[in-house]
Formats: structure tokens, sequence, C-alpha cells
């Protein structure tokens, strides 16, 4: 039995270690949108100590993400001032038609720039499935460091603070 307990935890140890130290690849070659009008977005990409990746795939005002994305405003007018931390999210509707999303962003005047990431190459490239909503936050090497989002309150604060100092 100990050898078991032994094993079992020698593997939640193994693969804990194993996602920290996963890197991701970040698209920079998509559009770059805000409020429906192509905006520059070269800033959005230099090198940050603190990354918070969101990728949506639907959300509409029925949803709960019209909740994040009020939170993620929240979130952005926290660290407007710090150029250490940058918001990317990318967009990648199933129908490939942001209409929806755009109309959406400028109901809740949604005044950041977006990326529209038509063949979820983000997501592809990054994980096994595609999910609606998917939120993590990386360091200044793309390295994964959690997965949270502003909704969720102070962890998600207390995360980006402790990568800041």
């Amino acid at each position: 039995m100990k050898k078991i307990a032994y094993l079992f935890i020698l593997l939640c140890f193994i693969s804990c270690e194993n996602k920290s130290k996963r890197t991701y690849y970040v698209p920079s070659d998509l559009s770059v949108m805000c409020l429906g009008v192509p905006v520059e977005g070269k800033e959005l990409f230099t090198p940050k100590k603190v990354k918070i990746i969101a990728c949506f795939t639907q959300f509409s005002k029925e949803s709960l993400q019209d909740r994040n994305m009020q939170d993620f405003m929240l979130a952005i007018e926290r660290y407007k001032d710090n150029k250490d931390v940058v918001f990317l999210f990318y967009l990648s509707p199933k129908n490939k038609d942001f209409t929806e999303m755009e109309h959406f962003l400028k109901e809740i005047n949604f005044a950041y720039p977006v990326i529209y990431d038509v063949d979820s190459e983000f997501q592809n490239r990054n994980y096994k499935k595609v999910y609606s909503f998917i939120c993590e936050i990386f360091d200044i090497n793309n390295r994964y460091v959690d997965t949270d989002n502003p909704s969720r309150g102070h962890s998600f604060y207390a995360t980006i603070d402790k990568l800041l100092n």
C-alpha cells in the first residue's frame, strides 16, 4: 500500500512539474482589432513579465462571458499603467464569423485590442482540445504559470503580482 501511495505522489509531482515547464506558441501575425476597427498590435507582442492570454470560441450577452469580460475590463484598468503586463484576447469563432463577437464587444464597450484567430491557431498549437473559454497566465518566456481569470478574484491578482515582484 505504501508503494502505491509513493507512486501516486510521484506521478502527481511529475505531472505538475511538466505543466509548469511547458512553453506556449503565441501567434503574432494575426489581425488585431479594437471595436471592429483594425489597429496596430506590435506592442501586444513585445516581451512582458506577465501575459494573460484568454481564448474564446464563443460568447454572448446570455453567457457567463458577459461577466468575464466585465471582470477583464476591471483587470485591464488595474494594470493599465504597468508596462510589464499584457492581456491577449484570441477570438476564434467556430463559424469563422466575427460579427456576433464584434457586436457583443461594442455593446459592452470593450475598448481593448483583440486578436482575430480565424483558424484557431493558438488553441490548435497549444491544446489537445478546443475550449469555448480558457484563460491562462504566462511568464516572460511564455511558460505556463496558472489557469485563472479575473472572475475568480484574489488568486488571479495574487499570481500576477507575484510575477511582477
